[in-house]
């Protein structure tokens, strides 16, 4: 029999349950079984055990589940008839509020002083009800719970009116053409309210279950104002700014945008694909899926030199590594930022057992050069934190034991050789509307 076991020992489940126990002889006191014996003593304790968990665990869950059915009972009686929506998943909701702030949220937030100082009709800030601004208001994100109603149709925006609140996000939030409404709002605070807005934009689509040409630029655009946020705010306290909260709603923006490319094809596809690999650097789930991608997508010189970065960032070939960033376009190289600090603390670690040599002398400059640093000072500073010696002359004693124990390196800062230099005559509305992309590939 398999297992090991004979047929008066099989499993509980073969055996009739109203059958007497099986009676076995007993042993003598001094007897030794082999272990090749069917019927050794760790077999018979393992069947013993499993005998007793098993008829254990079933009158546990038939006690669980005869509970539960009686709480489900007396909780259903006490509430009396339900009053929750259910709707099926093919069914999609009609959506008619043209404003980007349906009137009714509008109004509710006027009288619980609820509006954003970004949203206030001006010269109304200093009312004992400050009014809303319909040109400026932008519906708020709100958490579901549980007993809301259906959503109606007058407070859901349809695609095209997303994607026009999207722009004004843009236009009239985060680049501003008035320079006054510019200087008085940090980007930390035009980004936070961005963020908001943006979060209720997507649970929009969601919950009408929107699709098509006008999602696809929602989420593109959404894209690419978090993949900058999080650069432009990389030197930010978490009071201002939570990096954490960032790149959950950019994964999650990632993920439907590729299921979005992998229904209708979209001329943005390779700078998108190239995006989401710099920006999950080293995942093989993001590199497998973009070599998946049809030949003229795979083929783009975005998506060529994403992947060689990739590649290198897996081989620790940094000095190649921070050589190939150098040609990324600007938005790319934001999406790479994150990942500098990891890369130079390998580089690090590489130099420190390769040029580990008493009278070996590295030079500073030439260091700062290789990792992509702005200046030498920078690099003094980061070679100081990791515990590596750096002469007055300004060359480096690597040794051995500097960077034995891991080494907890500072907040990555902006960097001006490999990021900000990029941007060029390029305005930031310009870049996160994606006119940048569009004139390159012109060219």
């Amino acid at each position: 029999m398999p297992g090991g076991f004979p047929n008066q020992l099989a499993p509980i489940h073969e055996r009739d349950p109203r059958s007497p126990p099986v009676t076995r002889a007993p042993r003598e006191p001094h007897t030794t079984l082999s272990s090749s014996s069917p019927l050794s003593v760790h077999a018979l304790n393992r069947e013993e055990t499993a005998t007793t968990e098993h008829r254990r665990g079933d009158r546990m869950a038939g006690e669980r589940e005869s509970h539960a059915k009686s709480s489900s009972r007396k909780s259903a009686a006490a509430e009396g008839p339900s009053t929750r929506v259910e709707f099926s998943a093919e069914e999609q909701l009609p959506a008619s509020c043209v404003a980007m702030c349906p009137e009714g949220e509008r109004a509710e937030r006027e009288r619980k002083r609820r509006l954003h100082r970004l949203e206030l009709l001006p010269g109304s800030e200093r009312e004992r009800l400050p009014r809303a601004d319909p040109a400026r208001a932008v519906k708020e994100y709100s958490r579901p719970a549980a007993g809301k109603h259906r959503p109606r149709a007058s407070e859901l925006r349809p695609p095209a009116v997303l994607l026009r609140t999207v722009d004004y996000l843009i236009d009239g939030v985060l680049c501003p053409a008035d320079e006054a409404s510019a200087r008085s709002t940090p980007f930390a605070e035009a980004y936070e309210f961005t963020f908001d807005r943006l979060r209720a934009v997507r649970q929009d689509a969601v919950v009408q279950r929107a699709g098509g040409p006008h999602i696809v630029l929602v989420l593109e655009k959404s894209v690419r104002v978090m993949v900058y946020a999080t650069y432009r705010l990389c030197e930010e306290t978490l009071a201002r700014f939570e990096p954490t909260i960032t790149d959950c709603h950019l994964q999650e923006c990632f993920s439907w945008l590729l299921r979005n490319y992998s229904s209708e094809r979209c001329h943005n596809e390779g700078d998108f694909q190239a995006l989401h690999i710099l920006y999950n650097m080293g995942s093989f789930k993001a590199m497998h899926y973009a070599l998946q991608r049809p030949p003229e997508i795979r083929n783009s010189q975005v998506m060529r030199l994403a992947l060689d970065i990739n590649r290198c960032y897996l081989e620790g070939n940094f000095v190649r590594f921070f050589r190939l960033v150098r040609h990324l376009p600007f938005l790319h190289s934001c999406a790479a930022h994150r990942h500098f600090r990891f890369v130079r603390q390998q580089a690090l670690r590489t130099y420190s057992h390769g040029h580990s040599v008493r009278n070996c002398r590295y030079p500073l400059a030439r260091l700062s050069e290789l990792l992509g640093l702005d200046s030498a000072g920078e690099a003094r500073s980061l070679c100081q934190h990791c515990g590596i010696l750096v002469g007055e002359d300004g060359c480096i004693a690597f040794q051995k034991t500097a960077m034995k124990a891991p080494v907890d390196l500072p907040k990555s800062a902006r960097c001006v050789a490999l990021v900000d230099s990029k941007r060029e005559e390029w305005t930031l509305r310009e870049i996160l509307h994606g006119l940048q992309h569009q004139e390159e590939d012109a060219v």
